[in-house]
């Protein structure tokens, strides 16, 4: 059982009070015990940011050499979610374990903009990347 609220207002705080009030104790007589994490909310990345990296890569896999070699934009999208925000495992139905680059989803509107400033930065001084915006 998986369920988020978010608290603007007193509707919001009366939902999470009845839905507590309603599993709780049965899910910890079941030997699950629900956990409950408070924090600050944060809105995730928005779509113009989003757009704005794919751009970025694009201009990446345009120009960027890399041993004499250009890489396409999936490669560099791979590369660049495993550099700047790392790995995750990933287990497949046939019990294979693979490791791939957590995906930009789980960033917050702060943590996508340091990406882009991240992935700026590198791609000019390293790549001699010149992006068109």
């Amino acid at each position: 059982m998986q369920a988020t609220f978010i608290l603007r207002g007193d509707g919001h705080a009366k939902r999470l009070y009845a839905f507590l009030k309603a599993h709780w104790r049965a899910m910890a007589a079941a030997g699950k015990p629900l956990a409950v994490e408070v924090r600050p909310y944060k809105d995730k990345r928005t779509i113009e940011q989003n757009k704005k990296l794919h751009a970025m890569i694009r201009d990446i896999a345009e120009q960027a050499w890399v041993s004499g070699r250009q890489h396409n934009e999936e490669e560099w999208k791979e590369y660049i979610r495993r550099r700047f925000i790392g790995v995750e495992d990933f287990h497949l139905p046939n019990g294979c374990r693979i490791e791939r680059g957590i995906s930009t989803t789980s960033l917050d509107i702060e943590e996508f903009a340091k990406l882009i400033t991240m992935v700026e930065a590198w791609a000019v001084t390293d790549l001699g990347v010149e992006f068109t915006e």
